[in-house]
Formats: structure tokens, sequence, C-alpha cells
């Protein structure tokens, strides 16, 4: 168990996380971890169970824990927690500018982005997987009008676009990073078939997604192997097959296999893909 303390930026030369662990004898040791004056922007753990280590990666921030200015590795071996690493890498102009699009950027902190989820190396390295989102709350009422208007309603726009994976070694330093572009639009809908679903094999990991929100689509797949090369397919499209793809909704059941629930028109099917 993991709790956050003090991330604010008050208190942020006394920001640390507080770990408790649990014996199958129930035994529990508590410890503590510091983030050396540092912020949390967002982050996720693993339970490393062939190195024996717990890992965490994320984003930090410098004075303020609403914009990240960098992506930070943890690592703890289980048996001796006082034995901990922690590493920090400011953002760079080229990474920030293959993920903003744009030139000449400087890291004045990033808001729009988010950690979906941690991938585990054997080495006791792992690979920190995020993504660009946003959501745009708005009124349908006419702007000119200053009564009640019992017709308006609130509209939410979702964005989901660029995903980016950073690969660290075990001692934390980069290995490679790089931007998947994407980009994924829709309203009203929780933003329930956006992002992606990631399938993992031993040689490389395949990022599937809608690449727009519609119901006539095209599903597309980045894939990317273990030092950093990636290649795009589009693999399947939906017209004329009354299916809209729930990736994020989606399970991996074999090395070489996942199902993907579609929801068109409140029916529910499951979908099969077999990788060959």
């Amino acid at each position: 168990m993991i709790i956050e303390r003090d991330n604010f930026r008050a208190r942020k030369k006394t920001h640390y996380y507080e770990i408790y662990t649990f014996t199958g004898e129930g035994d529990v040791r508590s410890f503590n971890v510091p983030l050396e004056g540092k912020l949390t922007f967002d982050v996720a753990f693993a339970c490393d169970n062939l190195n024996n280590r717990l890992v965490g990666a994320g984003l930090y921030g410098e004075k303020d824990p609403e914009r990240a200015n960098g992506y930070f590795y943890m690592g703890v071996d289980l048996t001796d927690n006082k034995k901990h690493l922690l590493r920090f890498d400011a953002f760079d102009e080229a990474f920030l500018s293959g993920l903003l699009g744009k030139t000449n950027v400087s890291n004045k902190g990033l808001d729009e982005i988010i950690v979906r989820e941690i991938v585990l190396r054997k080495d006791g390295g792992a690979l920190l997987i995020g993504e660009r989102t946003k959501q745009l709350f708005r009124s349908t009422a006419a702007y000119n009008r200053t009564y009640y208007d019992p017709s308006s309603r609130s509209v939410v726009d979702y964005y989901y676009d660029d995903l980016f994976v950073i690969s660290l070694h075990p001692d934390g330093a980069t290995h490679w990073k790089n931007v998947l572009p994407k980009k994924q639009y829709s309203q009203d809908d929780d933003g329930v078939y956006s992002s992606y679903f990631l399938f993992k094999t031993t040689g490389n990991l395949r990022f599937l997604y809608n690449d727009e929100i519609r119901y006539e689509n095209t599903v597309s797949e980045y894939i990317v192997n273990g030092i950093g090369e990636y290649d795009r397919n589009s693999i399947l499209s939906t017209q004329n097959l009354e299916l809209r793809l729930r990736f994020r909704d989606a399970i991996q059941i074999s090395a070489n296999e996942l199902v993907v629930p579609s929801e068109r028109r409140n029916r529910l099917r499951l979908v099969k893909f077999i990788y060959n």
C-alpha cells in the first residue's frame, strides 16, 4: 500500500511516499521514500516479482503538482527497503516538440498528459506509458441571452491524442523515448471508444486503437520493439460490420489473442482478435 504525503507546493521539500508491506504471516512493515524536493504530477507502481522490487515511474513537477516538468523512476529493494533508487530527468526540447507538434519549445510544464501504465522489463527497468488527453465543457445556450434557457445543455468534448513511451534502465537512466501520434475526438460518450489497448508479447508491444471515433472506422496499431523502433499498421475496417470497439475495456486472453467489447445502439458484441 502506497500513500502520497505532502504533495503541495508549500511542502515540496518534505514530499514523500509512505509504503506499507504485508507478509503472509500477518507482519506489517512500513518505510518512507522522500522525493528529494520534487512534486508528483502522476505516477504508477508495479511489483516486480522477478527482481523482488517495487517499481514506480511517473511525471514530476518542479514547482507545481499540476504541471509536469519531467519524468522519474523509483526502484525499491523489497528485501532491504533502505536500498531505494530515485532518478529524475527533465523533458528535453526534442521530446516536447514531438509531443506538442511545435518547434522551439521551452519546458514550462505540461498539464494535459496522464500516466496510463508502466510495463516491467526483465532487467528491473520499466516502460512508462502516457497519453495526451483533455476534456472541454461547454454549453449550447445562446450567448446573447440573459434569461434561463430550458433548451440549453452542457456538452463535453473528449480529446485523446498522442501516446508517449519512455524506456528506463534499472538505474533509472533513459534507454529511449518515443511519441506515437494519434488524434481522437468524441462528444458526450465519456471517451469510452478512445485511448488504446496494450497487447503484450515477449517480442514487442502492440498499441491498438480507433483511428476516429465514429460508426465507420479504421482500427490501427503501433508495434514497438525492445529498442524503441516502431511501425504503424491499419488492421481492420468496421465498415458494414456494425461495430464500435471499446479498446479501453479489452482483455488479453493468451499470447496471441485478445477480446474487445463492441457497443453500438445498445447492442453488445465480443470481438476476438487472433495474431498468427
